[in-house]
């Protein structure tokens, strides 16, 4: 599916990037530590997800399509003193190397992938004992 992000790229990074408080502390309850980590965050739009799991300790590198989003990211990184990997291309051939990755998360974007080309990309970029984690949340409204 084509869909081009850059109109809304600022809009999102303005008004979706949030990200629930409750969402890492239930990925802890599960057990899921990021400390030390090497982390792949498919569809990484403005970098929410990503920052969160470097703030938490991984070694993140952000996925996204949109060059927009990835600018957007890359400013708010800059203002927060971060320092995120962005590669700019898609979850269904992210041409990173093979089984190198502990996790791949996924944040309000799995529904924009080839989920059959996506999930051979991930087998094939995951560490053997790696993870996958797909999560989605909703919005309030201010």
């Amino acid at each position: 599916m084509e869909v081009n992000f850059g109109n809304v790229a600022k809009n999102y990074a303005q008004y979706r990037n949030d990200l629930p408080v409750e969402l890492l502390e239930s990925l802890k309850l599960r057990g899921i530590d990021f400390n030390n980590k090497k982390v792949v965050d498919l569809g990484s739009g403005t970098g929410v997800l990503s920052r969160a799991l470097h703030n938490e300790g991984a070694v993140v590198v952000g996925v996204e399509p949109s060059a927009e989003l990835i600018e957007q990211a890359k400013v708010i990184d800059k203002s927060e003193g971060n320092i995120i990997e962005y590669i700019n291309t898609y979850a269904e051939s992210t041409t990173l190397d093979n089984g190198l990755f502990d996790y791949v998360t996924v944040l309000r974007a799995w529904h924009w992938f080839n989920r059959e080309k996506t999930l051979d990309e991930i087998k094939r970029i995951l560490a053997e004992k790696g993870k996958l984690i797909v999560m989605d949340s909703g919005f309030i409204s201010k």
